[in-house]
């Protein structure tokens, strides 16, 4: 799934407890473009658009789908999303924010090289 996708079940069951599960109907907001954001979300099922808002419409950006990863750039560099992403479908994903991810970095150093080559950390 998304950016642990090369991870074994024994690195799942030490980065399963730093997270927690969201399930969302369609039509609910999981990121406002306007919000702080520092959570990493990696969609388990379901549909989602990215999308912003310009002169009082809503411009498509992307989709995201099961298997991609929402959120990469604001976990690691935190500020106000850049845009909304909404559900488009009845979907499920896992959210893991900076704070926990940082346990989990510390707690598992060794993992940090998987994180380090997928965001290209220093």
């Amino acid at each position: 799934m998304g950016f642990a996708s090369g991870f074994d079940a024994e690195e799942w069951a030490k980065l399963g407890t730093f997270g927690e599960f969201l399930a969302l109907g369609d039509g609910d907001v999981l990121i406002d473009e306007v919000d702080n954001q520092d959570a990493l979300f990696p969609v388990v099922t379901g549909n989602f658009h990215v999308q912003t808002e310009i002169t009082g419409r809503s411009i498509l950006l992307g989709t995201m789908r099961a298997g991609n990863t929402i959120g990469e750039v604001d976990v690691f560099d935190p500020d106000n999303a850049s845009a909304s992403v909404v559900s488009k479908s009845i979907s499920q994903m896992w959210k893991i924010d900076r704070a926990r991810l940082e346990e989990y970095l510390e707690a598992h150093p060794l993992l940090l090289h998987a994180f380090s080559s997928i965001f290209q950390l220093n």
